[in-house]
């Protein structure tokens, strides 16, 4: 029987051979696809957690960056309310203009409470006893409105110092404000403008405006305050709106560079971990056999110590590349130029370019919301053009950031960063501190890119948009088309005097700094060009690492 078998198996021996090659073959084919498959689908589900993982933590900081933002905007306001404070002048301006037009009681003749036709009447004598004026005085009107969109025009005539229905109501005791009667509460700056111009209204009598007609040199300080109140308000909406724009990019720019570090460092760990599984020896008979007998011809010991220095490597090169809590605290105190700083130089290029357009703009001149838009951007333009090389924002660069190690010591030590206290040994801590140096390094050199200048340049005209906007919806009443696209729509556009337009830009100014929620910041966080400049900042790390 064996003979046979043996036989049988002889003679088919080459087909017998051929066959378990075959199936030998087919089984580590499929041994090696299925494998092969199983890491490609572990690799797809790898790299779908990772990207859903940095899809989180980009939400997360960008969500960081807009709360960080609004912690900063407090100090910025404090800064710009106080050193640009319109609402003095405007009180100093209605002070000079109650006392050239002061009478006693007496000679006040009795008015009734006023109504909509006195306002129209005033405004019509008002203008004209404005065209009667003499050249140098100035003319005042004011147009405040809120969300139901009314307002009016007040102009006085120089010269006028007799008091109006207005006045009368204040000098009478009337427990109501007669600001009521004009506007909504809600703005110091335009209550004072419609309180001034009141009480600069002609009155019935001109032989009163006539004796009690303010002295040339009244006349002059009115003109200047006047010229001044434009120009300064006109320089805090433009620098509110250029400060806000710089510290949020400046913000959203630092916090993407510790989350890409941070993000660097989540993934080194995992690996690591993963690393330390895959050695863990699996505990079955086959691998204790195996490592005995591999332990008879290889010192495991010896290959042991050399995988363990190879992890201790791998560790203390993780500590280095890692960014610790005290400078990531100090780095992130740089804020502290812009905020105390860097603001001041942006106001006074905003100062100089504010004065060069609008200085041959009268307070007298009518402006449509389109062509207060076109100044505005004649502003920015010689704001942000750097001389005759038209490299745009790189002019904003110092005010960014502190450009020298000497004043870098100095921010950390009034920011209160860990260990500011003397600023001599801060600077001796900084230049042995090679990780907040190559922060700032690396800041730097996103803050000069052109990826960062083009999403300033779209952040400045969403902004710009913002304040356009809230012009031609609360002041301008939302008549007319902002862009003035077409000729029947540019005339068809309200005009209001540039002085009516003072009180709305005031108040908007003071809602970009202390509004909450704030829609500037709001606007500027949702260009998609800030996005895609945190996104390229996040993922920057190919050549890096």
């Amino acid at each position: 029987m064996f003979d046979s078998l043996q036989r049988y198996v002889y003679d088919r021996r080459r087909g017998l051979l051929d066959t378990v090659m075959t199936m030998g073959t087919a089984y580590a084919a499929s041994a090696y696809f299925r494998e092969r498959l199983e890491e490609v689908k572990l690799n797809v589900m790898r790299q779908r957690v990772a990207k859903e993982s940095l899809r989180r933590r980009f939400q997360s900081t960008h969500d960081d960056t807009c709360f960080t933002i609004m912690a900063l905007i407090p100090t910025l306001a404090t800064q710009i309310l106080e050193e640009m404070d319109v609402e003095s002048l405007t009180n100093e301006l209605q002070s000079l203009s109650t006392s050239s037009g002061a009478r006693s009681p007496s000679q006040l003749p009795p008015a009734p409470p006023p109504h909509a036709h006195d306002v129209q009447s005033i405004a019509e004598t008002s203008s004209i006893s404005d065209a009667q004026s003499e050249a140098g005085s100035m003319s005042m009107s004011s147009h405040s409105g809120s969300g139901s969109g009314y307002g009016y025009d007040v102009e006085r005539a120089s010269g006028a110092g007799s008091a109006s229905w207005v006045e009368h109501m204040s000098a009478s005791g009337t427990s109501q404000s007669p600001h009521t009667f004009i506007t909504p509460p809600g703005s110091q700056l335009s209550d004072s403008i419609l309180s001034t111009a009141s009480s600069l209204s002609p009155d019935a009598s001109q032989s009163l405006s006539n004796a009690n007609s303010p002295s040339p040199s009244t006349k002059k300080r009115k003109a200047q305050l006047w010229k001044e109140v434009k120009n300064l308000t006109l320089t805090r909406a433009l620098t509110t709106l250029y400060t806000t724009t710089l510290l949020s990019l400046l913000t959203a720019a630092q916090l993407s560079i510790i989350a890409r570090n941070r993000y660097i460092a989540s993934v080194r760990a995992s690996e690591r971990a993963e690393r330390a599984h895959e050695r863990i020896p699996h505990l079955s008979l086959t691998g204790i056999l195996a490592r005995e007998a591999f332990a008879r011809v290889v010192d495991v010991e010896a290959l042991c110590s050399e995988w363990l220095t190879e992890d201790d490597d791998l560790e203390s090169e993780e500590d280095v590349d890692d960014i610790s809590e005290g400078t990531e605290a100090r780095y992130l105190t740089l804020s502290w130029w812009i905020l105390h700083v860097g603001w001041k130089d942006v106001a006074e290029r905003v100062r100089g370019a504010v004065e060069s357009v609008f200085d041959s703009v009268s307070l007298r001149n009518k402006l449509s919301c389109s062509e207060l838009h076109a100044l505005i951007l004649d502003v920015r333009r010689h704001v942000e053009l750097d001389g005759a090389a038209g490299r745009p924002h790189s002019r904003f660069y110092p005010c960014l950031l502190p450009p020298t190690p000497e004043t870098t010591a100095h921010v950390l030590a009034q920011g209160g960063a860990p260990l500011a206290r003397q600023e001599s040994a801060l600077l001796d801590s900084l230049r042995s501190d090679p990780r907040f140096i190559s922060l700032l390094d690396e800041t730097r050199a996103y803050l000069s890119g052109p990826d960062f200048a083009y999403a300033l340049t779209c952040a400045l005209d969403r902004a710009t948009g913002v304040l356009i906007d809230h012009l031609h919806k609360r002041v301008f009443g939302g008549r007319g088309d902002v862009e003035g696209s077409s000729v029947t729509d540019a005339r068809e556009e309200l005009k209001i005097r540039l002085v009516g337009l003072l009180p709305g830009l005031a108040r908007w100014s003071q809602l970009a700094l202390n509004a909450t929620p704030n829609e500037l910041v709001d606007n500027i966080m949702a260009v998609r060009e800030v996005s895609a400049l945190e996104a390229i900042i996040i993922s920057d790390y190919q050549d890096r690492y």
